[in-house]
């Protein structure tokens, strides 16, 4: 391993904390039309607003209470950071939060890199946070993120109606969410499954 600091180990991917060379990254990520279609935002961002937002994110890190955690998604063999993974909203009273995901990089998708990557990161708002519930909120097309969260335990708990407007017509987002229990069952059987 490298000089880059890893938050969160996994067999093949780790979390790690964002340096400013990944920006360029970042922003060709979320000014990809195939990739926002599936995410919140609809203007295209530059490298001074992915900046502005790493910095934020590090103030936020700073607060009594922190309300987000955003962290890489690295391959552990090349260090070749693909994605993103956060925990967002993070309600300490309730012990709730939402994850959010990218795989920025298309060419490594659907290589279950997400799935260890949202394991790590649900062994850290359950383990290390003492989180209760966590949500994960999903447009109804984007079947690929919808099979890797009930994969990690996550089941629907509930729809926002035609929520969204994309490719020219109206959506559905979908709630999930998962518990500490489901999270240890799933997790178990996913690292059975692949000897990890």
């Amino acid at each position: 391993m490298g000089n880059r600091p890893t938050w969160r180990r996994g067999a093949r991917v780790s979390l790690v904390p964002f340096v400013e060379a990944d920006v360029p990254s970042l922003v060709t990520w979320f000014n990809d039309e195939e990739t926002m279609q599936f995410l919140n935002g609809i203007m295209p961002v530059t490298e001074s607003i992915e900046k502005d937002w790493l910095e934020k994110v590090a103030k936020d890190y700073q607060a009594a209470a922190p309300q987000h955690l955003v962290l890489g998604v690295m391959i552990n063999e090349t260090e070749q950071l693909i994605g993103t993974m956060g925990l967002h909203n993070i309600k300490w009273v309730n012990r709730t939060a939402v994850t959010g995901t990218c795989i920025g990089d298309k060419e490594v998708r659907q290589q279950g890199y997400a799935t260890e990557a949202k394991f790590l990161l649900l062994a850290v708002a359950f383990e290390r946070f003492n989180l209760y519930k966590v949500y994960s909120h999903v447009i109804d097309f984007n079947e690929d993120s919808q099979k890797y969260a009930r994969t990690c335990g996550y089941v629907e708990e509930g729809r926002y109606v035609d929520e969204h407007w994309r490719n020219g017509t109206r959506h559905d987002e979908i709630i999930y969410a998962v518990y500490r229990d489901s999270w240890q069952k799933a997790y178990a059987v996913w690292k059975a499954k692949y000897s990890v």
